[in-house]
């Protein structure tokens, strides 16, 4: 009996130190990935004329520390002091700033930390479009921050040269997340005017009509509504609300469709191609 007691004692305690060893190793696993983080102000005293050269370098262990860490225990406990590294560095790094804040949203989930890196990636480098077009970005995808997004996308398109994915992220989110179509059929307006390519002229001139056609069913929505309130009853087609001058003229539908009730709203019947 006394043997069986301390054998199993025994394997407890292997079992116990086996764990106190992980711990250790663990920790000192830690405290080599904070060996490589010093402050960046102080680097770039001294790398005096070599700062892009170390800022290279830390990229390089920065994408090493990246898959490690998203093949492993996806925590990025460092990342965000990394790029911090790497763009106080070379305060021009277009890839640490963008590559970094959108892995502090997604992968981190630390909104602070992602807006503070393009905060700082703005105020560096206020000619560029690319900043403020992704602060809209996270805004729109990762944070459901629609009236932030929809400014920092007008910011990305008063820069120098902003292509036009910022002026169709800029009408989308007030077309499809803020709802305001008046705003929108402007925005799509001014893209197809001032579109740079085919393809994107003929975006925003689908847009144009889809907006459009959304106006319609809107306003004949509230007609319809406002012609049950009084009447009482729900009529049979639009004509009807001519005859009863609750409507001037049936709107001309953008795709050469037609508009219907159906409930108590009016639908849209698109033609097909």
């Amino acid at each position: 009996m006394k043997k069986f007691v301390y054998s199993f004692l025994l394997i407890l305690l292997i079992v116990n130190l086996s764990y106190r060893i992980e711990d250790l190793r663990e920790i000192k696993e830690k405290a080599r990935e904070i060996l490589y983080l010093p402050k960046g102000e102080i680097l770039k005293y001294l790398a005096l004329d070599h700062k892009n050269t170390l800022s290279d370098f830390y990229w390089l262990q920065f994408i090493q520390y990246y898959g490690h860490h998203l093949q492993t225990d996806r925590k990025f406990l460092y990342m965000y002091q990394i790029v911090d590294i790497i763009t106080d560095l070379d305060e021009k790094f277009l890839h640490a700033y963008t590559f970094g804040s959108v892995n502090l949203a997604s992968d981190v989930g630390d909104r602070v930390k992602a807006e503070s890196l393009l905060v700082k990636a703005m105020h560096k480098n206020p000619e560029r479009w690319e900043y403020p077009f992704w602060m809209g970005f996270l805004n729109y995808v990762f944070f459901k921050d629609y009236k932030k997004a929809a400014t920092f996308f007008r910011i990305s398109t008063l820069k120098d040269n902003p292509p036009d994915i910022c002026f169709r992220f800029y009408a989308f989110t007030y077309y499809k997340k803020l709802k305001d179509l008046e705003t929108a059929l402007k925005l799509w307006i001014y893209m197809y005017e001032e579109a740079k390519s085919d393809v994107e002229k003929r975006i925003a001139e689908d847009y144009i009509k889809r907006t459009i056609m959304k106006i319609h069913m809107r306003d004949l929505t509230k007609i319809l509504k406002e012609f049950i309130k009084r009447e009482g009853y729900k009529p049979k087609s639009l004509r009807e609300l001519l005859e009863k001058n609750y409507l001037k003229s049936i709107p001309e539908h953008p795709y050469g469709g037609v508009y219907y009730i159906k409930g108590d709203t009016i639908a849209s019947l698109v033609p097909k191609k």
